[in-house]
């Protein structure tokens, strides 16, 4: 009897859940889509181990001194930029 008012339970929970369609003619946010492309690129220039290991051998060339000055600058910047863009 428990496992019955359970299930009873679960089903009225899950039949009732109503999914909005906020997106009704399924059209693609390119401006999104755009900037995490972008992002992702230019993150894998910061990060090119992490990029051999996607896959991605362009930035095979290039090793960051991440206790440098310079490359922390660099770095905030870069997440400084993708900061403001979505505030």
């Amino acid at each position: 009897m428990k496992y019955f008012i359970v299930a009873a339970f679960a089903c009225c929970i899950f039949f009732s859940c109503k999914l909005s369609d906020s997106n009704p003619g399924k059209e693609a946010n390119k401006e999104l889509a755009t900037m995490l492309h972008n992002y992702y690129e230019e993150r894998l220039q910061h990060f090119p181990l992490e990029a051999t290991s996607n896959g991605d051998y362009r930035y095979n060339d290039l090793l960051n001194i991440d206790f440098t000055d310079s490359y922390r600058t660099t770095l905030h910047e870069f997440y400084n930029r993708y900061h403001t863009y979505i505030n």
